[in-house]
């Protein structure tokens, strides 16, 4: 254990169970999609309608950045199955962490705590709306720590190295909407589809960003659904 993790979690963590609600709060906000996801998406939207001589190379940044958020979700999750596993400060016995009032001390037991997947993806969108404007940029990346990462950390969810590297990692994927490359191999022509059929165009956003919203929940369910059933299959074919 490190200092800097082990240090910033007794500090943060002295302030667990002295009020039944802040705790509530705290573990409410980690748990709500709305809050967690909800407002990231509408500041999203927000750059996307803001009118501006460069709203079309800015629609490019921010469609290029909800297209790589998945993408560095699914890269943090990759580098948390190889590298070795990382109880959670609240599953770590040496570090003698009080849980808050309402939160379940089996939360995430079996899940590797480095990196932390939601500072990966939510600091791609931030990243992608600072890319468009700094001043909802800005916004978006405190957000993102004080409602999204910080409360992950109170309530022993994460290390501070963990929301650090899944931060970096986010914003370092989400840096490459500024490489006109990339958002031409992203994009290609969804500007033009956007305003020969935006009927069609703004239907798919709504869905994906309600994907964005969730966290990608529906997704990933029905990803372990399929994969369950792929298995049952397997083994009653070849029993």
């Amino acid at each position: 254990m490190n200092y800097f993790d082990s240090s910033i979690i007794h500090f943060i963590n002295g302030f667990a169970r002295h009020s039944w609600s802040f705790d509530a709060v705290t573990t409410w906000l980690t748990a709500d999609q709305f809050q967690k996801s909800g407002m990231v998406a509408l500041l999203m939207w927000w750059a996307w309608f803001t009118p501006g001589e460069n709203q079309d190379a800015n629609r490019e940044k921010l469609a290029a950045a909800s297209l790589l958020a998945p993408f560095s979700l699914l890269v943090s999750r990759l580098i948390s199955y190889l590298i070795p596993f990382r109880l959670r400060p609240l599953h770590t016995e040496e570090l003698h962490t009080i849980p808050a009032f309402t939160m379940d001390p089996d939360n995430l037991i079996d899940w590797n705590s480095f990196p932390s997947d939601h500072a990966a993806l939510f600091f791609t969108l931030a990243a992608g709306i600072f890319a468009v404007s700094r001043r909802t940029g800005i916004l978006a990346l405190v957000y993102v720590f004080i409602v999204i990462c910080l409360p992950r950390v109170y309530l022993g969810i994460h290390y501070p190295t963990d929301i650090l590297a899944g931060g970096l990692l986010g914003f370092g994927i989400g840096s490459l909407v500024l490489i006109p490359r990339v958002r031409v191999l992203l994009c290609g022509r969804l500007l033009g589809w956007m305003k020969s059929r935006p009927q069609l165009f703004y239907a798919c956003s709504f869905f994906y960003t309600f994907q964005i919203a969730d966290s990608f929940g529906w997704v990933r369910d029905t990803a372990v659904f399929a994969a369950t059933i792929f298995v049952a299959v397997m083994e009653h074919h070849f029993s």
